[in-house]
């Protein structure tokens, strides 16, 4: 069974917003944390 390019392009491009998704929660996540530090 071999995929199309599109969905191979599609299954990548979901890939890509998944990982700028994690890293902007990991973001906040640590800012949060910072915010934490700083205030206690």
């Amino acid at each position: 069974m071999v995929p199309h390019p599109y969905h191979l392009s599609d299954k990548t491009d979901a890939r890509h917003r998944y990982m700028r998704q994690v890293r902007t929660v990991a973001a906040v996540i640590a800012v949060a944390l910072l915010m934490k530090r700083l205030l206690m």
